[in-house]
């Protein structure tokens, strides 16, 4: 027992003595985040593909830890996403928009220089979209205007329309290196880059159309399954942020 004592009572001695040497600051922070497609989606033939660019901006608030020669930094951030290059032209930017909420984790190297090397995890979860069970294209996965349709001969010609369907995006993190640069105390300069992970909920549907009859595709959907979707990407990401000294 008394074993045991000695151990916790050391434990918390050293924890004591240990965050006395932590600088603990407050950080708020705004950052862009550009992702696209990544050449692993072609070697992998259950991943989605999307031919979309995407957009998002990022606030973020939390807090960093200074250590003599690491900075760790565990931030809650806001993301609104929309799109930025579309493959078919039939969109234009924020006709697609994502609200997401989520977090990061961001570790600095040579904190005691002004450059350093950063590992940042983000991780996000949607939280509203304006683009719920709007089209999107089968293979591509880029937001479109219109489904696609053919028509069938036999008896009176009609009309076959099929498209898929966007239902949300549950999840979007990535992993990142790059630079960080202080431009003075506080005040911090990032650029990053590195691979993503992006699942998407999808639809699929195909509805027939004729002269006097449209069969509701919306009614159709409440009976189809939901499709997940696993997408590879490459992510950019620049941002500044700030941690307040805290008054001794």
């Amino acid at each position: 027992m008394k074993k045991w004592l000695f151990i916790v009572a050391s434990f918390i001695l050293f924890g004591k003595h240990s965050f006395s040497q932590v600088e603990v600051r407050p950080v708020i922070g705004v950052s862009e985040h550009n992702l696209r497609s990544s050449f692993f989606a072609e070697l992998c033939d259950d991943c989605g593909y999307t031919a979309d660019g995407f957009l998002g901006l990022i606030g973020q608030l939390g807090v960093s830890l200074n250590f003599k020669k690491i900075q760790l930094s565990i931030l809650g951030n806001y993301r609104m996403e929309t799109i930025t290059a579309n493959m078919f032209n039939f969109r234009g930017a924020f006709d697609y928009n994502n609200h997401t909420l989520g977090g990061t984790i961001s570790t600095r190297l040579f904190n005691e220089h002004q450059f350093g090397l950063i590992l940042v995890i983000n991780g996000y979860g949607q939280i509203k979209t304006n683009y719920y069970l709007n089209h999107l294209d089968e293979d591509a996965l880029s937001i479109r205007d219109v489904p696609k349709s053919y028509m069938v001969f036999g008896g009176s010609p009609y009309y076959v329309y099929h498209s898929r369907f966007y239902v949300g995006t549950p999840f979007v993190g990535s992993i990142l290196t790059g630079v960080d640069f202080r431009a003075f105390d506080g005040f911090h300069i990032t650029a990053s880059v590195g691979f993503g992970l992006r699942i998407m909920k999808t639809k699929y549907a195909e509805w027939s159309v004729t002269d006097l009859y449209e069969e509701d595709v919306y009614e159709k959907l409440k009976g189809i399954p939901i499709e997940t979707l696993y997408l590879s990407t490459m992510d950019f990401e620049l941002g500044v942020r700030y941690a307040f000294p805290l008054k001794k």
